[in-house]
């Protein structure tokens, strides 16, 4: 039997919102191995990419996380003037959003969280099982 862990939480600040990231998947696997060829994504994070790490924030990001995100209204002020920021690309947005060091490290905490969850160890319990199977 597997543990069940528990997702992490990212709070961000100017949402006043939680959001949670999912399991990586191997379709998440494949995606990074695409996206970030020859171990490019850990020279990236050393290097404080931070549109590597949002790219694959968003990408793990469940499904009402990335509707938070997407439903988020944008705003600047230009002079005394409110205009309204429209994108569709989800780095962009989250650019606009997540507001400094502090939540870009609990990005990074939670993504390399998940990556720690996603391959659980099993139970005591289960290596115990397995030896009195083997008798």
């Amino acid at each position: 039997m597997l543990n069940k862990p528990a997702r992490p939480n990212v709070f961000i600040k100017n949402l006043n919102r939680s959001v949670t990231l999912n399991f990586i998947t191997i379709e998440d696997e494949d995606y990074f191995n695409e996206r970030f060829p020859n171990n490019s994504l850990h020279e990236r994070l050393i290097s404080g990419d931070v549109d590597a790490i949002l790219d694959i924030f968003w990408r793990l990001l469940d499904n009402d996380g990335k509707r938070i995100i997407r439903d988020a209204k944008l705003v600047k002020w230009e002079g005394m003037e409110e205009i309204v920021v429209g994108t569709n690309d989800p780095v962009e947005k989250l650019r606009f959003i997540v507001s400094g060091a502090d939540e870009i490290t609990s990005i990074m905490e939670a993504v390399f969280g998940v990556r720690a969850k996603s391959n659980p160890e099993p139970r005591d319990n289960q290596k115990k099982s397995l030896k009195a199977a083997a008798r």
